[in-house]
């Protein structure tokens, strides 16, 4: 009887362990998602702003990846980071339209030391100006020149709107003679109520639909009006391969008394923003990703203001518009596959443009 019941025992142990190795092999390691990181500039910039709306939204539509936000101090930067890293620490960065002409022609911050892991264009979300503005009782201050001799901050001197100002004020000749100046951009309104800075070159979005958060403190504590170039100062800059102007429509970025002050059509220099791909990130990934921000521009827009501008741009010019516009900017610098097959999937990819590699 013992015997017997050692026996069932036993088979009842060997049972068991047959049933829990079934189940074990028949349940599926967890699969490792590929992880893409996102690497934007600091908090108050567009940069940041968009970046955190992004992140948001990929957590919620991108199945095929997880996404994160890697935050250094500006656009220039995170260009730098995948330049030296390769994609071991970031996959995508945040740059302009002047700063990826630069970046191939090893010019203006990546001079010194050209990338050898250059980003392709990807997604362009916004259509900037920078205007110079400065307190509205200024009457020393009305046209660029008068920037001459004057304490200016042209934003994070490691940005592309930066390198921007420099090429612009290069041009007609005063760059040199500014006294430029390093703030952090929540104090540009108590510098200019100071007087440690005499101007700053404002960033007005969507045609003066919105503006850089920062603006809002200034807007919001200081009388100011905009720097109107001479038609002089328009044309020289305009000369410049790669520079250009906007002029806006509205005032919607200012309230009272500086919505007033604004001018019509007050100029700017034109610049395209956009978040773009290192050439090692994944073709797959990056065309999800794409995808997703396309055609998914109504869940960004209740994270940042400006990505409600972003919506209602696509639904007023097409999804792809603005994207095309951009690329045409620097139409020799290659674009993501990831993003070329969707455009090319939606008859808008021209013959001009080249298709990056790995």
């Amino acid at each position: 009887m013992k015997a017997k019941k050692l026996l069932m025992r036993v088979s009842s142990i060997c049972l068991i362990a047959i049933l829990a190795i079934s189940v074990a092999a028949c349940v599926k390691p967890p699969v490792e998602r590929e992880q893409f990181v996102l690497c934007t500039s600091k908090e108050g910039t567009a940069g940041y702003a968009v970046g955190t709306a992004v992140s948001a939204v990929m957590k919620e539509y991108l199945k095929d990846a997880g996404f994160d936000l890697l935050i250094l101090t500006s656009s220039t930067s995170t260009t730098k980071l995948i330049c030296e890293t390769r994609c071991e620490e970031a996959q995508a960065c945040y740059l302009n339209n002047w700063g990826m002409k630069d970046l191939y022609n090893d010019a203006g911050p990546y001079s010194e030391k050209p990338c050898q892991c250059k980003i392709q264009q990807g997604w362009w979300w916004l259509p900037m100006q920078l205007t110079y503005i400065t307190l509205a009782d200024r009457d020393d201050i009305n046209c660029l020149h008068d920037l001459a001799g004057k304490k200016v901050f042209h934003q994070a001197p490691a940005s592309s709107n930066f390198d921007t100002c420099k090429a612009a004020l290069t041009a007609i000749g005063v760059w040199d003679d500014i006294d430029t100046r390093t703030i952090d951009y929540a104090a540009t309104a108590d510098a200019l109520k100071m007087g440690t800075i005499d101007a700053v070159v404002a960033t007005v979005y969507y045609l003066g639909k919105s503006g850089a958060p920062w603006m809002t403190d200034v807007d919001a504590r200081c009388d100011v009006k905009a720097i109107i170039p001479t038609a002089e100062e328009i044309k020289t800059i305009a000369a410049v391969p790669g520079l250009g102007w906007r002029y806006t429509d509205c005032a919607d970025w200012l309230s009272g008394e500086n919505a007033a002050r604004w001018p019509d059509k007050a100029p700017g220099v034109s610049v395209n923003f956009g978040f773009h791909f290192a050439p090692c990130a994944s073709t797959d990934i990056v065309y999800k990703i794409f995808k997703i921000l396309i055609e998914e521009g109504d869940a960004l827009a209740p994270y940042y203001a400006t990505m409600a501008d972003y919506a209602e741009y696509q639904k007023k010019n097409g999804p792809l518009a603005l994207e095309v516009d951009s690329i045409d900017l620097n139409p020799s610098v290659p674009v993501h596959p990831g993003v070329a097959k969707y455009m090319k999937e939606h008859d808008v990819w021209k013959d001009t443009w080249v298709v990056g590699g790995a």
